[in-house]
């Protein structure tokens, strides 16, 4: 699958005039919680030729295509890119973290990788997945049915939380983030019932997840009032790295 999906990468490189420098999973198959039928989410950083970033009026800066069977697209601009990079963007600190890559340039990633961890503000994203587990806890609790993955909208952003307050870092993305030696048994299985119910596509309802999502919210709600801002600013560093990149 990984020519296939290379195969595709080529040729939206020729319909858009761009030059993708990375691209990987981004969905329950980088996670590896994908069911039979689930499709590829394919994210990518591009970039275009220098001239491009000359114009007086810069034309779209992302790549959107979902016309591939089983196949969404979505890539971004390397200025857009590094922009949010800059603001600490968890969307692309989960895509330069995503354990299944499908294209690689060895010295762009690495380098970005380590901007990347730079820039990182705990704070702003740590804010980012609470709210992020808070709303999609409202849906489930309004819910009539539930289903396993409904259940892991809100617990995935909840152990991202845990994993950045106790490494200080953006973890890699995979199930091992729910792995927590001071959870109870009681909810450790929980949890692998819900990775089994979501890849089988099964329904699903746990009071005694939900008790825990209530929990953990709370906890983090008040470990989080306790941080403080941090201005890591890179500017000077990514706007660096940007015109180093467009040169070659």
């Amino acid at each position: 699958m990984k020519d296939v999906i290379e195969n595709i990468l080529k040729e939206l490189e020729k319909q858009e005039h761009i030059h993708i420098l990375f691209a990987c999973e981004s969905g329950s198959r980088a996670w590896n919680l994908h069911e039979k039928n689930s499709d590829y989410d394919v994210r990518f950083i591009y970039k275009h030729a220098k001239n491009w970033y000359l114009q007086l009026y810069e034309g779209r800066d992302v790549v959107e295509k979902n016309s591939f069977n089983k196949f969404e697209f979505v890539g971004w601009d390397l200025k857009k890119t590094l922009r949010l990079l800059n603001k600490s963007n968890p969307t692309i600190l989960e895509w330069l973290s995503s354990p299944i890559v499908y294209r690689n340039e060895p010295i762009f990633t690495k380098e970005i990788k380590a901007l990347a961890q730079k820039s990182f503000s705990p704070y702003t994203v740590l804010h980012h997945y609470l709210s992020m587990a808070k709303k999609n806890y409202s849906r489930l609790a309004q819910a009539d049915s539930c289903t396993a993955k409904m259940y892991l909208t809100v617990l995935k952003p909840l152990h991202i939380c845990d994993w950045i307050i106790e490494n200080d870092e953006f973890p890699q993305i995979g199930l091992h983030i729910f792995e927590k030696g001071h959870r109870s048994t009681i909810i450790q299985d929980e949890i692998q019932r819900v990775f089994q119910h979501k890849q089988a596509g099964h329904n699903y309802f746990s009071d005694i997840l939900r008790q825990y999502i209530e929990s953990s919210i709370r906890t983090l709600e008040d470990t989080i009032k306790k941080g403080r801002k941090n201005d890591l600013n890179q500017t000077t560093s990514l706007t660096e790295f940007f015109i180093k990149t467009i040169n070659k």
